[in-house]
């Protein structure tokens, strides 16, 4: 499981070398799964880092720690604690992701071990057990003594910033992007503009057509404010106007049902063509405005 793709090939080879079936699965494989609790008991091994890991490892299936950053080797029960307090992430991959590494991982195999390391992060990645660290922290930040003044959060908001701003590559902006948008090599920020530029482009368009939309919907509503003009003043005319309005008033509702089915595909699009972390910051530039 993997959202990165630099150490897809070793994983692949070393699996290989060693006879074993590989499924691939995540955001670099184009590959999802909405019940991975299910999906996961088909398999024996896992090669995953950080959530993803803890997840399976929680399954029952046992966990070879590497992605693209690193590789940590097999979660057994003599590094689960210390791994654990490291998310199972960044921290614990202090090796290269190679193909000797892995084989010499996977040779380490332990059915018995593996479930025993399921049983401790049942009990220790479970929704009790994290709604009391969340509580143990938030009790800790409040006792604090002295909260940070206004220029120390103003500093470490600007550093934020500029973190996940479209500028040097090394950047969080460069991996974050890589990520969400599943380019092997990481883009200039001249792409990211272009294809940010394409989107803008896209939205204007529908917007005009939303505009379209609703000037047909105020056509619709006038013609009902004439058909009830009529109503009012020609009474033996009743019958054919009804029918009149009933029809209008199934036009507007199919236009209006369009109308809806329109204003959630954009929003889907948004949210999907859109990063997260840029509709953040152009949320905060409205609200500022």
């Amino acid at each position: 499981m993997t959202k990165n793709f630099d150490h897809q090939a070793a994983v692949r080879e070393a699996c290989a070398k060693n006879g074993i079936e590989l499924d691939e699965l995540g955001p670099a494989t184009g590959r999802f799964s909405h019940q991975l609790e299910q999906d996961l008991l088909c398999y024996d091994i896992v090669f995953a880092t950080a959530r993803m890991a803890i997840e399976a490892a929680a399954v029952g299936c046992a966990v070879v720690v590497c992605d693209a950053r690193g590789f940590a080797g097999l979660l057994n029960t003599a590094n689960m604690q210390a791994w654990r307090r490291m998310n199972l992430g960044v921290g614990v991959l202090a090796k290269p992701t190679t193909v000797e590494n892995l084989m010499d991982a996977i040779s380490r195999f332990d059915a018995g071990d593996a479930a025993a390391v399921s049983a401790y992060f049942r009990r220790m990645a479970g929704d009790a057990h994290f709604v009391e660290e969340h509580l143990r922290i938030y009790s800790q930040a409040m006792q604090t003594d002295e909260a940070p003044n206004s220029d120390a959060r103003f500093l470490a908001t600007a550093s934020w910033i500029e973190e996940i701003g479209i500028s040097h590559q090394r950047r969080r902006w460069f991996h974050i992007v890589k990520e969400l948008h599943g380019w092997p090599d990481s883009p200039e920020p001249t792409a990211l503009l272009m294809m940010l530029q394409s989107n803008t482009e896209i939205l204007k368009g529908n917007a005009a057509s939303l505009r379209k939309l609703g000037e047909q919907i105020g056509s619709i509503e006038l013609e009902i404010a004439k058909s009830r003009q009529i109503m009012l003043g020609e009474s033996n005319s009743c019958a054919a106007i009804a029918e009149t309005s009933q029809t209008l008033l199934r036009a507007i509702d199919k236009e209006v049902s369009v109308l809806a089915n329109f204003v959630t595909e954009i929003k889907r699009f948004y949210n999907r063509m859109i990063p997260l972390f840029i509709r953040k910051i152009l949320l905060w530039a409205r609200r500022r405005d």
